[in-house]
């Protein structure tokens, strides 16, 4: 590869993980608010018995 070939790889690798970081914010978002609303229904349900 040459050394375009590497920068141009380079470049592209970081345009990727510039894209994906929002993405995985937005899933680990969504993942924690599902554990929290998972916990609330499970105290409800311990306070309800």
């Amino acid at each position: 590869m040459t050394s375009t070939g590497v920068d141009a790889a380079r470049s592209r690798g970081n345009e990727i993980l510039y894209r994906a970081t929002p993405a995985k914010d937005k899933l680990s978002s969504e993942i924690a608010e599902r554990a929290r609303r998972r916990r609330g229904d499970e105290e409800k349900c311990e306070e309800e018995s």
